[in-house]
């Protein structure tokens, strides 16, 4: 009796390291993804603020410009500086935004994914529009739009996803020469699980290395460029986080990049 008394203490010790160590891992990953987004996170706030930049600059031009041609009125003055701090309020906006966006979730929760996606545009619209790629989320087969899952987490694995799709479309037009870029989020369910695929026309994925994408440090970008841990800690995450699978399939001259989540 007391041996077996001792063999389920020993048993529950290595279940409580078990729990204790997943803990561990669940956090490295996270903290390791946040290390690879703060460059996408600073590429979306360059985007987001250069026209209100250029905006400010015009307005310290014109307020240099009227007072040493002595013609700054009180009107004059009131306007361009009603016009700096609009921008100024939309910059702050902006970081705010991105902070709330990059925060860790604290835990599982059920949220619209619609909505999420939603938010998730106004962060990559800007870089969209600059690099002139069309963006469209299709809903149709989607009836339960709620989701519990981690927001935060989701939401920034689907940025890179999209940050890798621009890119792919950027390095095929200097390929092939400019054409309308397109990426799109396809959501689909039954009735276990959520299906999240991002696709693109940005020339698709070499079949030699299709399998190899999830890899760590495997990286088809110059060695300056990535460090080839996006797409494997993405995976991780989903696979260990999410409970997920994340696949990867060439068609319609792009990538497809396809999410499974349980619902």
């Amino acid at each position: 009796m007391e041996e077996y008394k001792q063999k389920i203490e020993g048993q529950n010790r290595q279940l409580k390291h078990e729990i204790e160590k997943n803990k561990k891992n669940e956090q490295t990953l996270i903290r390791q993804s946040k290390i690879i987004l703060i460059g996408e996170l600073m590429t979306n706030i360059a985007h987001h603020w250069r026209q209100p930049l250029n905006v400010l600059s015009l307005s310290l031009d014109e307020l240099h410009e009227h007072y040493f041609e002595n013609t700054l009125d009180n009107a004059t003055f009131s306007s361009i500086y009603n016009n700096m701090h609009l921008k100024l309020q939309t910059m702050s906006n902006t970081i705010d935004r991105f902070r709330n966006f990059f925060k860790q979730s604290e835990k599982k929760e059920y949220f619209n994914i619609l909505e999420s996606l939603d938010e998730l545009k106004t962060i990559i619209i800007e870089r969209l529009k600059n690099d002139k790629i069309d963006f469209d989320i299709n809903s149709v087969g989607l009836k339960n739009f709620k989701i519990n899952s981690y927001k935060n987490e989701l939401n920034q694995i689907l940025l890179n996803l999209i940050h890798n799709s621009i890119e792919a479309i950027d390095k095929n037009r200097k390929l092939i020469g400019h054409y309308n870029g397109i990426v799109q989020i396809i959501l689909k369910e039954d009735e276990k699980y959520l299906y999240i695929s991002i696709l693109d026309n940005g020339g698709g994925i070499k079949e030699e290395i299709l399998d190899k994408i999830f890899e760590p440090y495997f990286t088809t970008k110059f060695q300056a460029e990535g460090t080839g841990l996006g797409l494997y800690i993405n995976k991780n995450i989903i696979e260990y986080l999410f409970l997920g699978q994340i696949s990867a399939y060439n068609e319609d001259n792009g990538a497809r990049i396809e999410i499974k989540l349980p619902k």
